[in-house]
């Protein structure tokens, strides 16, 4: 035969065919209702330390008063023969002149670009030579790094400008000669992108300093948030007494994975509109409205939500690595002008690499110290050194986060992930609400006049909310006497338009001419 306890289960999980004989107590045993039931994911331990703990001595919670015919009208119905056949069978059916050495077009894009710049070659040249960024914006700077020559636009140049080079010089376009200007500079492509590095760092370490700290405050807000606590217990009560009702051999759960809480809107009563997250709302709400203002205490995970954290500590990677090329720049930068003062003997070996690898702690100090390149890189590394311990704070606070919801084995999970279960279900919680206190708006409506229609009930709950807004100046009032008078207008149309449909003289009006 057919075992109706199948529809209890998860029904986006396999079914698990038995073929153990059916137990004749178990037959006698079988419920006389269908009941909605809450497909969550409880945990298999409640620590100390957890939410779910402190919820079991929070009396508040379990002393919520819920209505047992109302939850029993809701949440169960008479188990009617062939009803799984029916509805199986209903759901199965459905389904669903100038000489150019380089490129043409590079060079004319080159030249529009550096026409901007109101440099000569020679002045471009010493700015990048000295990393002086007060030369150009980041704009300016960013545009010209595109276009420093390439190895192979390297060869080209050297080999056309070996003959009579004053005259060929002469002779290129503009991109070609700033090209030849900058193969003069030193290990001018390290010192373009030091500058841009400079130019963008203090943004960029901002941006990453308030992530951090985003994070750090959504967690802090989840610890300390009493009422988003007390809801986590409504939910988990009614929840219970879902899966627990009538003949069901389920055990109650002492926690659930935060995940379950989107599923609230998807177990629904037998009235085919009632969610359990509807109940939940209308719970709380007759017995501890203030409690409904939970996201009032959650104003950062809003934010950090939008934090990606694996992005952002990448960033933070990223700027680590840049700054050692900065660093590899500022200490030759540094031997240059230390060997023009004639404290260092001169050396005719000018790699960055060699020079770093030599120098002890305290010499490479001194050197960075001779330039501003150099001072930007010593309070450079003090920052992101600064930030990196940042980050490792946020991470060890959201690990206590997980602990404290009972998930310290989701190691893999982001804070941005938790972060949106959370804003989710807020927002669900709001949308449910809302639905809810107009379902009882209207309820209250029809109750004081019993002889009113729906749409007569709709009309004076549009008056009342109308009659609630008070403008606050005489400008504000005729605008909002105008709009007002016009949705007042097309709202009486379209009831009209319901009573005469209800009598059997809807017309379609025709629109005039």
């Amino acid at each position: 035969g057919l075992d109706p306890s199948i529809m209890d289960g998860d029904h986006d999980a396999p079914v698990l065919i038995s073929n153990k004989a059916p137990n004749p107590k178990s037959r006698s045993e079988k419920d006389t209702h269908r009941r909605t039931r809450l497909h969550w994911e409880p945990l298999d331990e409640v620590s100390s330390g957890s939410i779910w703990a402190l919820l079991g001595t929070d009396s508040d919670v379990h002393d919520f008063e819920i209505d047992e015919d109302e939850f029993a009208e809701l949440f169960q119905a008479e188990l009617s023969p062939f009803a799984s056949i029916v509805s199986n069978s209903s759901k199965g059916s459905s389904s669903n002149g100038v000489v150019k050495v380089i490129d043409s077009k590079r060079a004319n894009n080159g030249g529009i670009i550096l026409a901007r710049l109101r440099l000569s070659f020679s002045e471009l040249a010493h700015a990048v030579d000295n990393i002086d960024c007060t030369a150009m914006t980041l704009e300016q700077i960013d545009g010209i790094l595109e276009y420093i020559p390439t190895r192979e636009e390297r060869r080209s140049l050297a080999a056309y400008m070996r003959d009579d080079p004053e005259s060929r010089f002469e002779g290129m376009c503009e991109c070609e000669k700033f090209m030849v200007t900058m193969m003069s500079v030193r290990h001018y492509k390290r010192k373009i992108l030091a500058m841009v590095f400079m130019l963008k760092f203090s943004s960029r370490v901002s941006e990453l300093e308030s992530n951090a700290e985003l994070v750090e405050n959504a967690c802090d807000e989840l610890f300390q948030s009493v009422r988003f606590r007390k809801i986590l217990g409504v939910v988990l009560n009614i929840g219970n007494k879902l899966n627990t009702a009538g003949t069901s051999q389920r055990t109650t759960a002492g926690a659930i994975k935060l995940a379950s809480l989107l599923k609230l809107n998807q177990a629904k009563a037998f009235d085919k509109k009632t969610t359990c997250l509807h109940y939940v709302a209308l719970v709380v709400q007759r017995n501890n409205p203030n409690l409904a203002r939970f996201k009032e205490d959650l104003p950062h995970v809003f934010e950090a939500e939008k934090v990606h954290w694996h992005e952002s500590h990448a960033e933070v990677d990223t700027l680590w690595k840049e700054l050692d090329n900065v660093r590899r720049v500022a200490l030759l930068y540094g031997r240059q002008v230390d060997e023009d003062l004639g404290a260092m003997r001169r050396s005719d070996g000018d790699s960055i690499t060699l020079a770093s690898e030599v120098l002890g702690e305290d010499e490479e100090v001194r050197l960075l110290r001779l330039t501003v390149v150099g001072n930007f890189t010593i309070r450079a590394i003090c920052k992101i050194s600064g930030l990196l311990e940042h980050y490792q704070y946020a991470k060890m606070q959201f690990q206590r986060l997980l602990e404290y919801f009972g998930e310290e084995d989701r190691i893999d999970m982001l804070p941005h992930e938790l972060f949106h279960i959370v804003v989710t279900f807020c927002k669900n919680y709001d949308v449910a609400l809302s639905e809810v206190m107009v379902d009882d708006r209207l309820k209250k409506t029809k109750e004081s006049n019993p002889s009113s229609s729906n749409a007569n009930a709709l009309e004076s709950l549009l008056e009342s909310d109308e009659a609630e807004q008070e403008p606050e100046n005489d400008e504000s009032q005729t605008i909002s006497s105008r709009s007002s008078s016009k949705k007042r207008s097309s709202m009486t149309n379209v009831l009209n338009d319901i009573r005469n449909k209800s009598r059997g003289t809807f017309r379609w009006r025709r629109k005039k001419p």
